[in-house]
């Protein structure tokens, strides 16, 4: 069982992606385009420390960087995502193509659902009942949804968790993946520094509560 499956392989996505590989979780990251939208941008100019770089270009740096660590990001579009909770919650997604795959957590970093048509994923957050009127996700300080194991970063998270910038999108799905981190190993995700991963000093905050009794549910984009 993968321990976290990104649905999304935009910057959000394909960031988390990379920070869960150095967090050493098993993952899996499906996008319907490796890129999304950031791939259309012909300048970066508000990203500290980058300069006269195309989003394209940002990408395919990006991508290849998770090639280079053997990270799986599949072009593919998720169908279906079945939940069984209980006291130990796992979801089983299910492609287009019919392909399965079953994880502890699961990352929605599918984007601006207001800047996007017939997107696969984001119907599946709000036939999951997650997102707000206008299609936007509404998570709490640790990025987790109202369904205990999904957590959402990037574009489609409510304001002020999106400026839709790319820093912030970047900054989301970090702090997305640490806390995932947290929720599947019960302890604090470490510090990367370079190659090195330095223990968390222990800091209480509030722990994360499976709602008790079993309950199986599943969600479909074909409604």
């Amino acid at each position: 069982m993968l321990d976290v499956a990104i649905i999304g392989a935009g910057a959000a996505g394909l960031t988390a992606a990379l920070y869960a590989k150095l967090y050493q979780l098993e993952t899996i990251c499906i996008g319907d385009k490796i890129g999304g939208k950031l791939v259309t941008a012909p300048f970066i100019i508000d990203y500290p420390g980058i300069k006269g770089i195309s989003g394209k270009d940002f990408i395919s740096t990006l991508n290849a960087q998770l090639t280079e660590l053997g990270v799986s990001v599949m072009e593919n579009s998720v169908a279906t995502i079945a939940v069984k909770e209980g006291a130990s919650t796992s979801f089983t997604l299910t492609t287009t193509d019919q392909q399965t795959y079953e994880a502890r957590a699961v990352l929605l970093c599918t984007g601006n659902p207001n800047k996007q048509s017939n997107s696969r994923t984001t119907r599946l957050a709000k036939q999951l009942n997650l997102a707000d009127k206008q299609g936007l996700l509404i998570i709490n300080e640790n990025f987790m949804t109202s369904r205990p194991g999904i957590f959402a970063a990037g574009d489609c998270l409510i304001y002020p968790f999106s400026l839709e910038q790319l820093t912030t999108t970047v900054a989301s799905a970090v702090q997305a993946t640490a806390y995932i981190f947290e929720y599947v190993k019960g302890k604090h995700a470490p510090i990367m520094w370079g190659k090195a991963a330095i223990p968390r000093l222990f800091v209480e905050r509030k722990s994360y509560v499976i709602p008790s009794g079993a309950a199986e549910g599943t969600c479909s984009t074909d409604s």
